[in-house]
């Protein structure tokens, strides 16, 4: 964190939003930018008079790197992913079927520093498409051996997060019984099985 008078030829490490007068209200600055010094007076108009930049060979791992990386290793069959969105990592449903969880890799990755991925219950019937969680780090940075050790969490064992699609089954039935064998009575099960 720098001033902002002190940041020219620095990287910025973030995306900066802007809201302004003309009506304008997004990225005004992306994350990589380099900056100048015609950059200063815009970015204190919008009220950055200290920044984050990216420091070289500090052993840290930008928020989206970090949470694309725990993602990509926690994702099993029939996951998806949408981002990065303001850091976070958004999982998708990717057929119709049971979610399952495996809520031990899950807690050993959410109990490394800064990261954290909530998610819906296992066990679950979900449609495809539907939204079944996030990931993300809190900090803007963390250490490189945090995500190692989120990503080695996340490989240990079944996936975390996968789906298994619903399939489509044969049923049969053995209907029992002498006096209906023998015509002494009329069978009325199974007229009720097949309507269902």
């Amino acid at each position: 964190k720098i001033p902002v008078e002190e940041a020219v030829g620095q990287t910025l490490c973030h995306d900066m939003t802007a809201i302004l007068a003309n009506g304008f209200k997004g990225v005004k600055f992306k994350r990589g930018h380099v900056v100048t010094e015609e950059d200063i007076p815009e970015l204190l108009n919008i009220g950055k008079s200290h920044i984050f930049v990216w420091e070289p060979g500090a052993g840290e791992v930008h928020e989206e790197d970090a949470a694309r990386a725990v993602t990509e290793a926690a994702c099993g069959p029939n996951i998806a992913f949408t981002g990065p969105s303001e850091g976070k990592f958004q999982l998708l449903a990717d057929a119709d079927g049971l979610f399952c969880v495996n809520s031990g890799a899950l807690r050993r990755i959410n109990s490394v520093p800064d990261f954290t991925i909530a998610c819906r219950p296992g066990n679950t019937a979900v449609r495809k498409g539907e939204k079944l969680g996030g990931a993300r780090i809190v900090p803007l940075m963390t250490r490189r051996e945090n995500v190692e050790r989120a990503v080695e969490a996340a490989g240990e064992g079944t996936p975390v997060f996968q789906i298994k699609p619903f399939l489509s089954l044969k049923t049969s039935i053995v209907i029992t019984g002498s006096e209906v064998y023998y015509g002494r009575i009329e069978d009325r099960f199974e007229p009720i099985l097949r309507e269902k």
